[in-house]
């Protein structure tokens, strides 16, 4: 840790000897008012200090100017967030604990819209429709989020919010290219056709050779998306979206084909959301090259009033068919979710009140209800104090219900893998107190102490059907709800603006387990790391120079019932970007060196995974 604290101190003194001058507006200093408002904690806009669960917000400027390639990279800077990289097309770990190979209790939305692989609710965040410089913000509600956004969001959600036409006004074209074979680009053209219509549309393409040890595979992901909004004469904005990538890679997804169209339409507080996703492909050799085809067609509708003062009410439903074809599923399966919520907030004087509650119905399942309640005390307008009680759940999935395969597990002995129409949706119930505050003009300070209570875990674990003496050898993978638990931790972050030029950010996440049962301690409590800490130092300078350094510490944990080998050991990375802005030809371009894992000390991202390594790569990014 001393030898990576003093080489990004280092590099910020090199830099800093240039003469420096006020920051432009937009840059990353203005996350002081950027993250004053938000909208993924009610489903409306509202200041931060006023949201009913924990949430922290990363900008687009955010993500270029740390250096991040992708998504996730990025996430991993905000307190309780650990997403790891089981390979280049899925996503392990998870949001406040419950850590899996398959980062299935979380949900991902672009938009407000679900975005997830849908026979086995994990977040997509290797297939986003949108390019980097196609995000304006990212929000991460942390803890209960059922009673808005239904089934999956039991520790969290992520709602990447793209920019409207009207602020991707121009031309972009930018260019990556680094060591093992690191190779990226995009281009965004932004128009107007008339006063009140608008348009971008985007394209990019990634490849990804092995820049990682263990079982990371080479991929290519090529891609175009397109936006257009009209306002229409009585005010209302109409927007259309869509978007197609193929995705080729060595791991679990040998190819992949997506193409989405989505349309939204906003009057006042009414809203109406909808979206078609069409995805075709086949597994790689090792998952026996199954073909599969799913369709997912969802509407969401809702209307925000304020029916007396001080009180603010939102009611909405939602409908979602699901349709996937696969042999490992049995054939075609198919799946309609019907839903219905309410969220009402009362503010007394200094006192906010909040409520919400939502039913969803599905097939073959009881109806589940989950709820919200909590209180949000702000002593004047810089410091708020927040309770919330939520029950949050997941339905099983269709792989966890149907598949019927086989998996490898070693020495070529193949053993089956089952599903179970048994299962019963696994649930929790979160409490949290929360702080929310300016301490002065530059210091920002958020933290939270959270306590869930889980039931019912849905977890593939191995059994045995032989008899004693050889009960212990397993015979089968089995889906099945095992045990009962808690999880606990606490979070605390700190934002300053150290000088004119400089900021700073620190944050720190414990976590811990009260799991009696043998197989859910091993597969949820021990799979998540008890400590997590960032560091990030930023400046941006007169001379168009700019620097960010930012060390992340990661804990050990134990998954010696969930990979082929025991542990992922403890790591501290360093990541630094040094970029430099100048003008060329009546626009603006920027060049970019970025280094993540500069020490190149292996991080096991899971065990008998990656084994993550240093990736440099030069950016070349151009805006007329």
């Amino acid at each position: 840790m001393k030898n990576i604290s003093r080489s990004a101190l280092l590099i910020f003194l090199l830099i800093a000897q240039a003469p420096a001058a006020r920051a432009d507006e937009g840059d990353a200093f203005s996350f002081f008012d950027e993250e004053a408002q938000v909208v993924t904690a009610s489903r409306r806009s509202q200041k931060i200090t006023e949201s009913p669960s924990a949430i922290s917000v990363i900008t687009a400027e955010d993500i270029r100017l740390m250096g991040a390639r992708s998504v996730a990279e990025a996430l991993n800077l905000l307190p309780g967030v650990d997403l790891r990289f089981t390979n280049q097309n899925a996503f392990g770990g998870g949001i406040r604990g419950a850590e899996q190979i398959y980062a299935n209790k979380i949900v991902l939305m672009i938009d407000g819209r679900s975005w997830t692989v849908d026979f086995y609710t994990a977040p997509a965040l290797d297939m986003l429709p949108v390019t980097l410089e196609d995000i304006s913000r990212i929000e991460v509600l942390r803890g209960a989020g059922s009673s808005l956004y239904g089934s999956g969001a039991i520790y969290g959600v992520i709602n990447i919010i793209t920019k409207q036409a009207k602020d991707a006004q121009g031309a972009y074209v930018n260019t990556v290219a680094g060591t093992q074979n690191y190779y990226q680009g995009s281009a965004r053209y932004g128009g107007a056709a008339g006063a009140n219509t608008q348009y971008r549309i985007s394209a990019d393409a990634l490849t990804i050779g092995r820049y990682a040890g263990g079982a990371t595979a080479l991929r290519t992901a090529p891609g175009v998306n397109a936006r257009v909004d009209h306002k229409l004469k009585n005010g209302a904005l109409l927007g259309f979206d869509g978007s197609y990538r193929r995705s080729q890679t060595e791991a679990f997804f040998s190819s992949t084909d997506l193409a989405v169209a989505g349309v939204k339409y906003t009057a006042g507080g009414f809203m109406v959301n909808g979206d078609f996703q069409y995805k075709t492909g086949q597994t790689s050799e090792m998952f026996h090259n199954v073909l599969f085809t799913t369709n997912r067609a969802a509407l969401d509708v809702q209307q925000s009033f304020e029916p007396a003062e001080n009180n603010k009410l939102l009611i909405g439903a939602d409908v979602i068919q699901l349709n996937v074809s696969a042999s490992q599923l049995g054939g075609n399966r198919k799946n309609t979710t019907l839903a219905g919520f309410v969220e009402d907030s009362h503010r007394f004087e200094n006192i906010i009140i909040n409520g919400g509650m939502r039913i969803d119905r599905y097939p073959q399942m009881p109806d589940v209800i989950s709820h919200r309640t909590g209180a949000t005390y702000s002593f004047n307008d810089d410091h708020s104090l927040r309770f919330t009680w939520g029950r949050a759940f997941r339905n099983p999935d269709l792989t966890e219900t149907y598949v019927n395969s086989e998996i490898d597990i070693g020495i070529g002995v193949q053993i089956p893998i089952n599903g179970n129409t048994g299962l019963k949706a696994e649930s929790a119930q979160t409490y949290e107190l929360g702080y929310q505050g300016r301490l002065n003009s530059d210091i920002n300070m958020s933290a939270n102490m959270f306590y869930t209570k889980f039931k019912n875990p849905i977890i593939l674990h191995a059994v045995s059907y032989l008899p004693a003496p050889f009960d212990s050898v397993p015979t089968a993978v089995r889906a099945d709800n095992l045990g009962r638990g808690a999880q606990y931790g606490a979070e605390v972050e700190f934002r300053a603006k150290l000088s004119e030029y400089l900021t700073g950010l620190a944050n720190y996440t414990y976590m811990g387990s009260e799991i009696l049962d043998g197989v859910t301690k091993r597969n949820l409590g021990d799979t998540t790391p008890r400590h997590i800490a960032n560091a990030q130092l930023r400046g941006r300078f007169r001379n168009g120079f700019g620097a960010n350094a930012w060390v992340r510490y990661r804990g050990v944990s134990n998954w010696d019932n969930s990979t082929a080998e025991p542990r992922s050991n403890p790591s501290a990375t360093l990541n630094v970007r040094i970029g430099y802005e100048f003008d060329f030809y009546g626009g603006k371009a920027e060049a970019g060196l970025a280094a993540y894992n500069v020490t190149n000390h292996p991080v096991n991202e899971m065990p008998g995974y990656d084994h993550s390594m240093r990736r440099v790569t030069a950016d070349l990014t151009y805006r007329f």
